[in-house]
């Protein structure tokens, strides 16, 4: 009885310890850190270091704490840096230096934040749209609601209400930003022990599972939207009361060292296992790290690169685990190459006696015997499921073209509308081929934004404006492009990196080389024969138009005529039976990757080609775009179904929609706004059922 006892006090013992893993990890990592730091600074750390760590932590705590809960029911949230800035701008512009006003809005920015979670967690939920795609959606539209409020800083943070954040609860003893956290802790450690938090967890770690022990696993997911919405407005106070006033474009660099905290505060991305508190100890280590490369002179530049490196290491260290990727294909490998070696003659034997001639070959096709009637109804009936994916983006583009006429009457009916539309949608349809490909297997890049602002600006200064120079830094820029998007899917293949964590963090590494490589400066010229490319004209059209016309017939070969492209939506409908069935998984992901790096650095060097040079941000405006053209050409957002043809549908509908926005009184950021709408109205249009 005594051993029974005992075996079950240890099993215990070994369950708890495993759930708090994370927890145990993050602290030793913010020990050491800590310890680096003490021995680092030439003096000991006093009571005001430890108050402006914990000012300049709290934003970025409350933010990940936020984002933590969310990852731990298995969804993901991209919306959390825009949300930020949206609710310092409306705090900035209406609070008041009186008592009563402060609690208004403490309580008003609390509000909005879950207003904008519960938008998130409905159609997550209820409406069952993968959680990358709503809430990037989320983020672009508002992001651009905040410019069309304030579209350059402004407003003012009353000093009195700035001293609750940073301020002194008990002077000397205890600072006001390490109660603010204690609190968030001992609010989510209360959360924690209710049936939501067991449900959250549950969640996480198998939905179905949950579901059928009882636990509403929709109604958890969208309180966990709501919840981590709750945290964004608690962190977006704190970022107020330390900056000021109300700046628009504020949030948007947290996203990285928002998930760097996350992972680093032990939670897993997978979902079920880590928690807030951890969370709060990874922003603290991040926090650190930034500090470690200051007081060591580290140039900015090499900051971003820090921070993506931070996150890709923290992935990497849960990793290495008997049962990661990597140590299955090593594992793999090694078997096939010792089979190869044994059996090689063997094989050789059987195939040259078993091979087939040419004479013994039955090459007339195999008659149909399965469809009856026409031509015509036995095309319909092949392509049913296609057309009802594709034809949507060509029929909001004919009503497109129908209000660009009403609106501009006949300018727009002549060779010169036509060849700028075509010339201007070259950029969306090769990013469509890229970025579509990657969802069709189930992915994500966001990677691309910088990418291509980092081939066009690397063009322009290999090139120098030389033709002849030309001639050689294309292709360097091209394979360098395919080398970068070959590495996110490495990542993602060789060490399970989830797609849009890896290809975030590359992002925030090109970034990083780019600052680097340009010192924050345009350099370098673009080759005219580059610009005559995009802008020329041959027999009335510009030759990227030509260019453009073969892209879109080798688009729809790849994928309706190659066994590459089946793989690619047999993936995409099921990665294990995919590769049950004899598809090579990992290799036709790292090729999918290393495409969509081509296609992103071919659109830098045509846009260097069209604006006639490089700028630094000349991708960014692309992020959405590029996603809404996969969605809007009828491509699954959960993967596994899509067409090329559909994706330059959606491409030459956005574009038409960009020109006839351009030409009305419509603000730019408004657009922003315009496009996560579509998606979202492009995703649930050709939604299907998902599972809970």
């Amino acid at each position: 009885m005594l051993a029974q006892k005992n075996f079950f006090a240890l099993t215990r013992l070994s369950l708890n310890a495993r759930r708090s893993s994370g927890f145990l990890i993050a602290v030793v990592v913010f020990s050491l850190f800590f310890i680096v730091v003490n021995i680092v600074i030439p003096r000991s750390i006093s009571y005001s270091d430890i108050s402006h760590l914990a000012a300049n932590v709290g934003p970025l705590a409350l933010t990940a704490m936020g984002e933590t809960i969310i990852i731990l029911c298995g969804e993901f949230d991209l919306s959390a840096g825009p949300v930020i800035s949206f609710i310092n701008v409306i705090v900035a512009y209406n609070i008041r230096d009186r008592a009563d006003s402060f609690i208004i809005w403490l309580i008003a920015a609390i509000l909005i934040g879950a207003a904008i979670g519960a938008f998130n967690g409905f159609f997550v939920a209820f409406m069952r749209i993968q959680s990358v795609v709503v809430t990037l959606a989320t983020m672009f539209i508002v992001e651009g609601a905040t410019l069309l409020i304030s579209p350059n800083p402004g407003g003012n943070i009353p000093k009195s209400f700035m001293q609750l954040f940073n301020g002194n609860v008990i002077p000397g003893v205890l600072p006001s930003p390490v109660l603010v956290l204690l609190i968030a802790a001992l609010i989510w450690t209360a959360i924690r022990r209710t049936r939501f938090g067991t449900g959250l967890y549950a969640t996480g770690s198998d939905a179905l599972a949950a579901q059928a022990n009882g636990i509403p696993v929709r109604r958890i997911r969208f309180l966990a939207f709501v919840l981590s919405g709750c945290f964004y407005g608690a962190g977006a106070l704190f970022l107020s009361a330390q900056v000021g006033n109300g700046q628009p474009l504020i949030g948007s660099g947290m996203l990285l060292q928002v998930f760097a905290a996350v992972i680093l505060g032990g939670t897993v991305l997978s979902g079920g296992r880590g928690g807030c508190v951890g969370t709060i100890l990874g922003a603290c280590t991040i926090l650190m790290i930034v500090n470690l490369l200051l007081i060591m002179e580290v140039p900015l530049y090499y900051i971003t690169i820090a921070e993506s490196m931070v996150l890709i290491i923290a992935i990497l260290g849960s990793s290495f685990t008997r049962g990661s990727s990597i140590f299955s294909y090593v594992k793999f490998a090694s078997a096939k190459w010792k089979s190869l070696w044994e059996d090689r003659k063997a094989r050789s034997a059987l195939f040259h006696e078993a091979r087939p001639r040419l004479s013994d070959i039955n090459w007339r096709m195999r008659e149909n015997d399965e469809l009856q009637g026409s031509w015509w109804q036995k095309w319909k009936t092949r392509n049913r499921d296609t057309l009802r994916l594709v034809l949507p983006a060509y029929a909001f583009l004919i009503l497109i073209l129908a209000a660009t006429y009403i609106v501009f009457g006949r300018k727009v009916v002549n060779q010169n509308y036509v060849n700028s539309l075509l010339r201007l949608s070259v950029f969306l349809s090769v990013l469509g081929l890229g970025q579509g490909l990657v969802i069709m297997t189930g992915g994500f890049d966001l990677s691309i934004a910088q990418l291509i602002s980092f081939s066009g600006v690397l063009l322009a200064g290999l090139s120098m404006g030389s033709n002849l120079s030309a001639a050689w830094a294309i292709p360097v820029v091209l394979l360098m492009g395919a080398a970068v998007g070959a590495l996110n899917g490495l990542g993602i293949v060789l060490f399970s990196i989830p797609p849009i964590i890896m290809t975030m963090a590359m992002d925030g590494i090109i970034h990083g080389v780019l600052l680097i490589y340009t010192g924050g400066k345009v350099i370098g010229v673009v080759p005219p024969s580059l610009i005559w490319f995009v802008n020329g004209h041959i027999l009335g059209f510009s030759p990227s138009v030509f260019f453009l016309m073969i892209w879109v017939i080798a688009g729809i070969f790849l994928l309706t005529r190659t066994q590459f492209g089946r793989w690619i939506l047999a993936i995409g409908n099921s990665k294990t039976v995919a590769r049950l069935s004899g598809v090579r998984v990992g290799m036709t992901l790292i090729i999918t990757y290393a495409l969509s790096g081509l296609c992103s650095a071919l659109t830098g060097v045509l846009l260097a080609g069209f604006t006639n040079f490089a700028n630094l941000s000349m991708g960014r405006p692309y992020l959405l775009p590029t996603i809404a053209v996969v969605f809007v050409g009828g491509t699954l957002a959960t993967g596994g179904r899509g067409h090329y043809l559909g994706i330059f549908g959606g491409a030459v509908l956005l574009t038409a929609m960009g020109t006839l926005i351009s030409g009305t009184m419509i603000p730019i950021a408004a657009r922003d706004v315009i496009m996560g709408l579509l998606v979202l109205v492009a995703v649930l249009t050709i939604r299907e059922k998902a599972i809970p």
